[in-house]
């Protein structure tokens, strides 16, 4: 079995995931229900990243190759249109049939939901989840239309093109209507659509710091990129302030960068955003800033850092920040935080971020 990190990433850890995938083997020794109800009930535990799980059984049998889609939750957001519809695409489906799949699917789930808590006494949360997804399609459409025939499909088609215009704003913005601007509920919702995640427990694992660029610049190459949601407070209030950055699109020339006292990821053009760089100090004052700190062991090594410009990747809160030099055959090392100082931008050697492709090389 091949699973992806998505799939641990909520609270399902390795060990319940074979015996799940075990346990529904046993039942059908269908190898892709196995993998269909792993994927599932990693949604269920939290995880909020890509999902894939391959399960190969050896001994033979018949190839065969079936593609389902599993319609989830659709956010009326633009930038959410052209992902779902790729997905549905895979399935040999247009946008307009996997709408149409998820609201029949949202009613009989609302339904089984319904009979379950009036049986179970539950709290009704998960049926109050599915009936506000389920009034986003408003009325629907007409109950004397057969299913999957084209005046019902031209409905859903309708329907997206009037619910995702741009004019509609980003999700944020909606999202921050919605709140009335109350952040703890704003970051419950946005969790809840999928739409941020923790912050990294090791940043280093997905990129390096960056600054974003002041008010005027940022929202100048945001109105220049279509394949980025509108202006919105919450890019705003990013403007001018640090995070990590995540991951690179070179396609739309976008980069995801990593707030971790805001606790969300926005996606940025690239150009708007500049490594943190620092000059290390003397020789003579590294050296006793390094013996003194219990984190820190001097390796004559870092002699060579001492007047070189580095590239922050990491602050720690025991007074110590990862550096990475370019200049010195890409070193990377730790060093005391108060032994650094901000670069002249004349000299920083990071004049652009680098590509996903030539940090993985690095």
């Amino acid at each position: 079995m091949l699973v992806c990190d998505g799939i641990s990433e909520g609270t399902f850890p390795n060990r319940e995931v074979i015996a799940l995938a075990a346990e529904e083997l046993r039942k059908s020794s269908d190898p892709g229900v196995a993998a269909t109800a792993v994927c599932r009930m990693a949604l269920d535990k939290g995880s909020m990243d890509n999902l894939s799980c391959m399960i190969v059984l050896f001994g033979g049998g018949e190839p065969r190759c079936e593609v389902k889609l599993q319609p989830g939750p659709f956010v009326t957001e633009s930038n959410f249109k052209k992902p779902y519809a790729s997905m549905a695409e895979h399935a040999g489906l247009s946008l307009a049939q996997a709408l149409e799949m998820r609201y029949d699917l949202l009613k009989q789930e609302l339904a089984e939901a319904s009979a379950r808590d009036a049986s179970e006494g539950a709290s009704g949360e998960t049926v109050s989840d599915l009936k506000e997804e389920l009034n986003s399609f408003g009325d629907g459409p007409p109950d004397d239309v057969p299913t999957g025939c084209a005046e019902r499909i031209q409905w859903f088609d309708s329907w997206v093109e009037e619910s995702c215009r741009p004019d509609d704003g980003n999700a944020l913005d909606q999202m921050m209507a919605a709140t009335g601007g109350d952040h703890q509920a704003l970051m419950e919702m946005a969790r809840a659509r999928g739409l941020v995640r923790e912050p990294p427990q090791d940043a280093e694992e997905h990129g390096w710091r960056v600054r974003v660029g002041p008010v005027d610049q940022v929202r100048a190459e945001i109105e220049k990129n279509s394949s980025l949601p509108g202006w919105s407070d919450v890019v705003e209030k990013v403007c001018g302030t640090e995070g990590y950055l995540n991951k690179e699109d070179d396609e739309d020339g976008t980069a995801e960068v990593q707030f971790e006292q805001e606790n969300l990821s926005i996606w940025l053009p690239r150009s708007t955003l500049t490594d943190v760089t620092l000059e290390v100090c003397s020789l003579e004052k590294l050296r006793p800033a390094v013996d003194a700190n219990s984190a820190l062991k001097w390796h004559d090594k870092l002699a060579e850092t001492c007047g070189q410009i580095g590239i922050l990747v990491k602050a720690d809160d025991d007074g110590t920040s990862k550096l990475r030099f370019p200049s010195i055959e890409d070193m990377r090392v730790w060093l005391p935080s108060d032994c650094l100082t901000p670069a002249d931008e004349e000299q920083s050697p990071a004049k652009r971020l680098k590509t996903s492709d030539e940090r993985t090389s690095a």
